[in-house]
């Protein structure tokens, strides 16, 4: 079979800007026309299912375009959407960052107080220690002081039991 009966029984149509995977038209002439048809007639109906198969590509590569902007829109506005998601984050984390300075410096204020009330209660033990020991020292030295005053008491009596008999002996 020669190289001319092989072309004129089935006819390939690729276009060369466009990949083999993406448009391949087939072309087969009817068996009963291929005698009869000839070389213009053919190169004509080439012509015209080019044309279509370039038109059907029109029509594919406008509603991939289609598809495109749609899909270009589509990420637009998920952009869009997760920027402003992204600000209310970063507005939630400042309130949030600001929240925890303010509980970090009044927990920083209540350890303060904490420490203050803990030396003050020190302070009032250390000086009811100081009172408790200054009182038990003041009732001993008035335990000291009474036990003096009954010594000299006693003594006193002595002594007036003891003048009291020498002047009641001197006067009789």
């Amino acid at each position: 079979m020669s190289a001319r009966a092989r072309f004129d029984r089935v006819d390939l149509i690729q276009l060369p800007a466009v990949r083999e995977t993406q448009v391949l038209t087939v072309y087969k002439p009817d068996a009963a026309d291929a005698a009869e048809e000839c070389d213009g007639a053919r190169t004509l109906r080439l012509v015209e299912r080019a044309v279509e198969s370039m038109q059907d590509l029109r029509v594919r590569a406008d509603l991939i375009s289609a598809q495109a902007l749609d899909l270009i829109q589509l990420t637009h506005r998920e952009r869009t959407q997760m920027q402003a998601e992204l600000r209310q984050a970063r507005a939630d984390r400042a309130t949030w960052e600001l929240q925890a300075r303010d509980a970090q410096r009044e927990l920083a204020d209540a350890t303060l107080k904490i420490r203050e009330i803990s030396l003050a209660r020190r302070e009032a033990e250390l000086a009811a220690r100081h009172a408790q020991t200054r009182a038990q020292e003041a009732q001993s030295r008035a335990e000291e002081a009474e036990g003096r005053a009954r010594s000299l008491e006693f003594y006193l009596k002595k002594i007036g039991g003891f003048l009291q008999s020498r002047l009641v002996s001197a006067a009789g």
